[in-house]
């Protein structure tokens, strides 16, 4: 450059580089975790590990990596799983090995992150200006492509770490390029097929084994001094679910507090007055390494808002609810927050309830809830078997907690409705599910009234509460029904003492399974009561008060006096024939019982004959359908296996046979459940009679058997004490109300 007339020139020239000093490290690795415990995984992160120069003659060439040859290790999982861990674990293995001779970190939380670290590279290892960030990228990555050794140019292995990837789409154009000498290493949250290719392998990383987590809590305990026993440790992992994030800090809040002992802790995170952020230490108060992934306790959110544990996830639901159809997978997650964590039929997060919740304008709703769960899956939120229709959806505890700390207001109440009548939606649509639905209805009906609390109770209890209380008696637990009705009993008389129909109806639940239990007594007493108490209030032709009086003959009956339930019977069948008529559902029923216990007192021709005339009369209802003589709308099929039974056990009928002209069966009839299934009870207004639960007419065989007696009370529909379903209707007909 050449100024004024003194002709004098000043030339600049870039200084040369610095030297490089072997290994090279680029970026900041988290320190190492306290207690850090190296993993068992699918795979070994160190093979193929990068090959030294000599050992890649194959390579000398120029050629790339061969072919099948993994380079790059994707490790996905929940936030807190560890994977960052792991990554730093397996990088500083490498460094120290001497197996690498470059290291470099990226938080590659967005693709200005990436392209930035990578600029930063190429400055440092040989000079390259940092002013475009994308040039100085696609130079360093360059830089990484095998090549034949010369003079100048000696190849170096390396590996790069690109930590938390927050959206595949930024690495696009930017994955380090296969070679022999490197290898690439990613962490992230999202499950998806970007991220996998011929060269990358995806790798769950999942939580602690419970050998895994006890050893970590126990290793703590021990540092810290305390004599915390073996078995409350191992529970206190079972309570956060095992992940290695939860279970840091819970070692870190025991440590601090050595007056608290791990049962009092356990009190505490069992305590839902108490959030996260209370139960966890503070950011400020995590040892460093143990932040989580992007290091959550430096955050300045980390000390508010449920602490560095609830932070990890709340940037994976807002990505998720930000993904197309944008505002749907927060509502569904927010649902499932309430059901067991175990396993949520897929159907119940797409069920009407769950789908008023999702935004109007994203599209037809099972499919939007679809791709909401498929959203949810991608941030490792929820988990879910892609292969498999109807595979259930699983979510961590401490996740549903997170969620539903940072849910307030109108917006709890709507998720839990929507929970609540989901269920009930998918219960009513098969009345009788298989026993592993069943199970997992009745499963996510528990977790629901333990997060829900009063919610469920309010503006009246949800009939949920009774549903499920209903299927743990049918599944054999009637222990268990008692105390659920026993519990529900309790908060009804407290909230809503003057709602008599509300009371008559939680009362005849709980008669009922106390007498299903095998207290026959217990129940018959408690029946009659109800009833007295009904009388005060509701007509005697009530139907509410006909079915009490045929539960308390029933099972006064069953208790062993037979012959005062026979006259009962036949006094509550006079009746119920004047009320409703001689076909009526009740009035078929009431006669079946009246058959069971004349039998009972030895006149099986009696009660032979009792059977054949209800399937008469059942048969010349007006009650066919297009479905058969067994299909939904029919009662004759149940009536028709109670005269059959009772005819095949105890010889000839002196009555004619069936009208229909079908010979009487000479099998034994299908069980009682067989029956329902077949001729299910809210479709046919009735359930089947008590003939499957006769063992011999013989005087000397246990002919009846209470615990197998089928509900002397109508329909699934209708209640043992009568009265109406919560959140219908308070009017009744006026022939009920004195």
């Amino acid at each position: 450059m050449q100024f004024g007339s003194g002709n004098v020139q000043h030339v600049h020239f870039p200084a040369p580089p610095t030297p490089v000093a072997w290994p090279y490290v680029v970026g900041l690795p988290p320190n190492r975790a306290q207690g850090f415990r190296r993993r068992e995984l699918a795979v070994d992160l160190a093979e193929p590990a990068p090959v030294s120069p000599g050992a890649a003659a194959a390579a000398a060439d120029g050629a790339s990596a061969g072919a099948g040859d993994l380079t790059s290790w994707v490790l996905v999982g929940l936030g807190g799983t560890g994977k960052t861990q792991i990554a730093a674990d397996h990088a500083g293995r490498l460094l120290r090995d001497g197996r690498i001779d470059l290291l470099l970190w990226v938080a590659a939380g967005s693709r200005d992150a990436v392209l930035a670290a990578y600029a930063s590279a190429a400055e440092g290892l040989f000079g390259a200006s940092g002013g475009n960030p994308e040039r100085a990228a696609a130079e360093f990555l360059t830089w990484l492509l095998p090549r034949p050794a010369g003079p100048g140019w000696t190849p170096r292995r390396w590996l790069v770490v690109l930590d938390d990837v927050a959206d595949p789409a930024d690495l696009r154009g930017l994955w380090p390029p296969p070679s022999p000498y490197g290898r690439s290493l990613v962490t992230t949250r999202r499950q998806e097929a970007a991220l996998g290719g011929d060269l990358r392998r995806l790798v769950r990383v999942g939580l602690f084994t419970a050998d895994e987590a006890v050893a970590y809590l126990a290793e703590g305990s021990a540092t810290a001094g305390r004599r915390d026993p073996g078995h409350e440790l191992a529970a206190l992992a079972e309570d956060l679910g095992r992940l290695p994030l939860a279970l840091a800090h819970a070692r870190t809040y025991l440590a601090d507090n050595p007056t608290l002992s791990c049962a009092a802790y356990r009190e505490e995170l069992a305590d839902r007055r108490l959030t996260l952020a209370e139960v966890f230490p503070s950011g400020s108060a995590v040892p460093d390494g143990d932040a989580g992934p992007g290091g959550a306790a430096a955050d300045p959110d980390a000390d508010r808002g449920g602490g560095p544990v609830a932070l990890t996830w709340a940037l994976s639901v807002r990505r998720a609810d930000a993904l197309t159809p944008g505002g749907a997978a927060l509502p569904v997650l927010r649902v499932a927050s309430y059901l067991d964590p175990n396993g949520i039929p897929e159907e119940v997060l797409a069920a009407p309830s769950v789908l008023a919740l999702l935004p109007p304008d994203a599209g037809p709703g099972t499919r939007t809830a679809r791709l909401a769960l498929a959203n949810l899956r991608r941030l490792s939120l929820v988990e879910l078997d892609p292969e498999r229709p109807r595979s259930p959806v699983r979510v961590h505890q401490l996740v549903q907690r997170a969620v539903r700390e940072d849910t307030a207001g109108e917006e709890t109440a709507r998720a839990i409705a929507a929970a609540a009548d989901a269920l009930m939606a998918v219960w009513e649509r098969e009345p009788e599910p298989a026993p592993p639905a069943e199970e997992a209805l009745r499963a996510n009906a528990t977790a629901l009234t333990a997060t829900a609390g009063e919610a469920l109770l309010a503006p009246l209890p949800h009939e949920v509460l009774y549903r499920m209380g209903r299927s743990l008696g049918e599944a054999g637990r009637s222990g268990a029904a008692i105390a659920h009705f026993a519990g529900l009993l309790g908060e009804v008389r407290a909230r809503f003492p003057d709602d008599a129909d509300l009371l008559f109806k939680t009362r005849g639940y709980l008669a009922w399974w106390t007498a299903k239990s095998g207290d026959a007594r217990g129940g018959a007493e408690a029946f009659e009561a109800l009833l007295a108490d009904q009388l005060r209030v509701l007509a005697p032709d009530c139907s509410d008060v006909l079915q009490t009086r045929r539960s308390a003959a029933v099972w006064r009956g069953a208790a062993g006096d037979a012959r005062t339930a026979v006259t009962k019977l036949e006094a509550l069948h006079t009746d119920w024939v004047r009320v409703e008529g001689a076909d009526a559902p009740g009035a078929a029923s009431t006669r079946n019982h009246l058959a069971n216990m004349r039998a009972r007192l030895g006149d099986h021709t009696g009660a032979l004959a009792l059977h054949g005339e209800a399937l008469r009369e059942a048969e010349s209802a007006s009650v066919r359908t297009t479905h058969g003589p067994c299909g939904p709308g029919r009662r004759p099929c149940a009536t028709a296996a109670n005269w059959a039974n009772r005819s095949s056990r105890c010889g000839p009928s002196p009555t004619s046979p069936p009208s229909s002209g079908r010979a009487p069966r000479t099998t034994p009839t299908p069980s009682v459940r067989g029956l329902r299934s077949r001729n299910g009870p809210a479709a046919r207004g009735i359930r089947p009679g008590p003939s499957a639960s006769w063992r011999s007419c013989t005087p000397t065989g246990p002919a009846y058997s209470a615990r197998r007696t089928p509900t002397p009370w109508p329909a699934a529909r209708n209640w043992p004490g009568g009265g109406r379903r919560p959140g219908t209707s308070r009017g009744r007909s006026p022939t009920c109300r004195r």
